[in-house]
């Protein structure tokens, strides 16, 4: 396995993760869970939204296509879309959905949580 590709596979897990960890954002059977997934997925919006205004596109994209990886033009997202639901948005209709709606749903589990964390 080329540095490129396990470049390409940690940018797979990481959207993953960000996706599986989706559901903790409203189910606080374990607060300190769910404020840390809150914070990862704020990360990832604000590390994702910043690498696009810099380089134009995700730093992991980027960085595996400089180590010899060819992702063609089509993101992760829209190939992910294309095969799971058979939708063909495009990158910044995927992009900027995504990232807005769990962005809103991060902020509120954050706020409800640390106040029902001072309650307490």
């Amino acid at each position: 396995m080329n540095t490129a590709a396990i470049v390409e596979l940690i940018h797979t897990l990481t959207m993953v993760a960000w996706v599986v960890t989706l559901p903790f954002l409203f189910w606080h059977r374990w607060p300190k869970l769910s404020i840390i997934v809150a914070v990862y997925n704020l990360g990832f919006i604000i590390v994702n939204r910043m690498s696009h205004w810099f380089l134009g596109e995700c730093i992991l994209t980027r960085a595996a296509r400089w180590f010899g990886g060819d992702q063609g033009d089509e993101w992760f997202a829209v190939k992910f879309s294309r095969v799971v639901f058979g939708l063909i948005p495009s990158n910044k209709q995927v992009t900027y959905v995504e990232q807005v709606l769990v962005a809103l749903v991060a902020i509120g589990v954050i706020l409800v949580l640390l106040r029902r964390c001072r309650e307490h």
